[in-house]
Order: C-alpha cells, then sequence, then structure tokens
C-alpha cells in the first residue's frame, strides 16, 4: 500500500540524516534497498491505432510502484557490480464507446472496459559507476508477472442500419481480450541515475524499456464497415492494438549500507 511505501521513504530519509559522517564511496561493499512510488508508465508505442480512429479507444498504463534489494562489489572504487532482486505491480485500463451513428444521445451500440493488475519479481543483474556523490547504473532484469487480475474477451458482433430498404450504417467489431495471450513475463533494460542526499541516502531516476524479441498483442480491437462520417463503403475504422511491451520512468529512494576497504599504499588504478 501506498501508506507503508511512503512510512518506508521517509524512515530511509531519517536514517541518513543521522547516519556516520563517513562516505559510502569508500565502501568496497555494499548492500542496498530501494523505494519507487512513482513508477509512470509512458504508453506511446504500447497502445497504437492503425487504422483512421473513427472511435476513440482509451488505453494506457497507471502510475505503479516497485521496490529491489541488491549486493554490489567494487572491484575499483569508480566501477561496481550489482546483483540484486526487484518487485512491483503493474496497473493497466482500456475503455470505449461506440455511441449510435445517428443518435448520440440514446444508449451506446457497444462499449468495453478492461482493467488489468498484476505483481512481478525477479533478479537483476548491473554494472555501476560513482564519482563523488553521483553514481549511474545500467542492467538487465527479467521479471515473472503473477496474480494477474484481468477480463477476457472474444467476440465479434455486427450492427446495421437500414432506412428505406438501404443500409445507412454498418459496423462489424471484432475484440480479442486477454483471450489468447496475456502479459507473463519481461525482459528489461535499466538505465539510472543516483545521487547522494545524505550519508547512505541517494534519490535516483531511472528509465527501462522491453528487450523482448516478437511482441504478442494481449489486447486487439477491429471496428470495420461504414457510418454517416465515412464513404459508404466498408472499410477499417478502427485497427487498435496493446502490445506485450513496457516502457516508464520512476523516480524513487535508496538506503546503502557498505562495509569493506580498500588496501591503503595502493594506487587508484590498483584498487
Amino acid at each position: 500500500p501506498m501508506k507503508s511505501i511512503h512510512r518506508f521513504v521517509i524512515f530511509l530519509l531519517l536514517s541518513g540524516a543521522f547516519s556516520t559522517p563517513e562516505a559510502i564511496s569508500q565502501h568496497k561493499f555494499e548492500f542496498g534497498v530501494s523505494v519507487e512510488p512513482l513508477v509512470v508508465p509512458v504508453n506511446f508505442g504500447t497502445y497504437v491505432e492503425h487504422g483512421q480512429g473513427i472511435y476513440d479507444i482509451n488505453g494506457r498504463g497507471k502510475v505503479s510502484q516497485s521496490g529491489s534489494a541488491y549486493f554490489t562489489y567494487w572491484p575499483f572504487t569508480s566501477f561496481g557490480i550489482s546483483l540484486g532482486v526487484g518487485i512491483r505491480n503493474f496497473r493497466s485500463q482500456i475503455d470505449y464507446i461506440i455511441p449510435d451513428p445517428f443518435v448520440e444521445s440514446v444508449e451506446s451500440v457497444m462499449e468495453g472496459s478492461y482493467p488489468f493488475t498484476a505483481k512481478a519479481l525477479g533478479p537483476s543483474l548491473s554494472v555501476l559507476f560513482r564519482k563523488e556523490k553521483w553514481r549511474a547504473r545500467i542492467g538487465l532484469s527479467a521479471i515473472d508477472l503473477f496474480d494477474q487480475q484481468y477480463i477476457s474477451n472474444a467476440s465479434i458482433s455486427g450492427y446495421a442500419w437500414i432506412s428505406g430498404g438501404e443500409v445507412i450504417a454498418e459496423l462489424e467489431v471484432e475484440e480479442d481480450a486477454y483471450w489468447h495471450t496475456i502479459p507473463s513475463a519481461y525482459a528489461l533494460l535499466h538505465f539510472e541515475g543516483q545521487y547522494d542526499i545524505f550519508n547512505n541516502v541517494y534519490v535516483k531516476c531511472s528509465f527501462e524499456t522491453t528487450v523482448s524479441g516478437q511482441y504478442p498483442y494481449p489486447y486487439t480491437l477491429v471496428i470495420s464497415g461504414f457510418s454517416p462520417d465515412t464513404p459508404p463503403q466498408s472499410q477499417v475504422l478502427n485497427d487498435y492494438t496493446m502490445k506485450n511491451t513496457l516502457t516508464s520512468f520512476s523516480f524513487g529512494v535508496g538506503y546503502v549500507l557498505g562495509f569493506g576497504k580498500y588496501k591503503r599504499g595502493r594506487t587508484e588504478d590498483d584498487k
């Protein structure tokens, strides 16, 4: 829950404020934890309209949260290798309404609402660079989704409006929502920047994106036919897909506990 995450963030900040003044950059080994109260998805490229977009289909990922724990070994003072495990949640939503083509104030022809939630857990491997209070991290993680909650549907529906014995509008709606496939795993590439605000405590901003190969489509919606606003011939009005991809920015705070010293008398390059 968000309240628990907020309490943990406050704890990290207070821990750093009252920690010992020894700089964490002098340690050879580190154990750390971090939380990201804001994981903001980038919906561009995941929810795509290939057709004319006659009807509005609103698909978007929602803000979620994540956390991680990791162990880092610094063979050199400015270069480290980290192994960790992360947990996060996912939330998304797809909504649409197809109004009556002649009288929009009456009951809609068809509408849909498809929420999706899940949790995820998996390992990560990263390399880190540090200089004074700044750090940069580049890494890969493989996470498996579990506890997926969603609505599954596969249907084809047809509608026609006739006046004077002539078809003046018709629609065919083909929908496939989490029927053949659902998001179950991601391989993610991470880029992260950190800044030490206290001894042992840092703030962070990161970017992550999927690096998997072919992406199935957990959700597709194809609307064809014609309406009073289009030429009177069957055509694709909407061709909407949700790709099984993920791109997001995250903002959070972390805590590092360092130990181990470099041997004195050695040059910086030998540490």
